[in-house]
């Protein structure tokens, strides 16, 4: 283990057997696992599967979705009243294989936190090199699953930033620490298993010619776009390639979507509604998700 008082927090959508058997694979490296239950109604069986399950889980939010950046900021505050230093973060579709993980608990133990504000490993094994001791390198930003945030550092950088709701708040939490001369840090050879949306087979507008690719819903399209927009705005003077990068991934990915869906017509309106709303400065829930 990596001898650091750690604890953990995992988001929940309407959690399969599957999710809650992928916590598995990390929580016998936390004190604690704390579980935000973002489902839209209260899941009973949920609830009793894992405090069956796991003796050290602590439910702090069920029946409500309250976005992912609120789930991260009650799981902060909750960490710190605990006496925690460290928080590593979760999505409900992550895992980490056995190996992985306790390689990269180990390597935890060999950082000087000082001036670091979060470490991350890498999100895609195909990237994953197996050359002994884990290495880190500097990141703009690291996407939050599997990070470990260092909880004192998070007190200077702030919470995550609740109006955003879902998507680009692992991003703007980066950016600040980035801003404040904090590091951001990601493995080079060590990996979590991490899925990205769902595989989706799609055909090209009045065309038969098909392209597999990982898709996100029209409603979650809806917060990619109006939340990048929002990021582009906030950062491009600190951060102008890395913004105007952003900005082109934000934009293949809605170009993927409108050609190749056959939800065209949805991912349209949401998309649309994304631009009005970004515009006019409504942030938050905006699409009941």
């Amino acid at each position: 283990m990596s001898g650091l008082k750690l604890c953990g927090v995992v988001t929940l959508y309407n959690p399969t057997d599957e999710i809650i058997s992928n916590i598995g694979t990390y929580i016998d490296g936390l004190g604690v696992l704390y579980v935000v239950d973002n489902s839209p109604e209260y899941n009973e069986r949920a609830s009793r599967q894992l405090r069956e399950r796991y003796g050290n889980v602590e439910i702090l939010s069920s029946g409500k979705n309250i976005g992912v950046a609120a789930a991260l900021n009650l799981a902060i505050s909750r960490s710190l009243d605990d006496g925690y230093e460290f928080l590593m973060t979760m999505d409900q579709d992550s895992y980490f294989e056995e190996q992985q993980y306790q390689k990269y608990l180990k390597s935890l133990s060999g950082l000087s936190f000082s001036r670091i504000a979060l470490v991350s490993p890498l999100h895609d094994s195909s990237e994953y090199v197996d050359s002994g001791s884990v290495v880190y390198e500097r990141q703009e930003d690291v996407a939050t699953s599997g990070s470990v945030i260092n909880l004192s550092v998070a007190r200077k950088v702030g919470l995550f930033d609740e109006k955003l709701f879902i998507d680009s708040v692992d991003q703007d939490y980066c950016l600040r620490a980035n801003i404040l001369g904090y590091d951001v840090l990601q493995t080079q050879n060590c990996y979590l298993c991490h899925c990205i949306g769902e595989k989706y087979d799609g055909t090209l507008f009045m065309s038969n010619r098909k392209r597999r690719f990982y898709i996100h819903s029209p409603k979650r399209m809806y917060f990619i776009v109006r939340n990048s927009l929002f990021i582009r705005n906030k950062y491009r003077s600190d951060f102008p390639d890395y913004t105007r990068a952003y900005a082109r991934r934000t934009f293949e990915r809605v170009s993927k979507c409108i050609r190749y869906s056959h939800q065209r017509t949805t991912y349209t309106k949401y998309i649309i509604m994304a631009l009005y709303d970004y515009v006019s400065g409504h942030y938050g829930n905006r699409v009941n998700i």
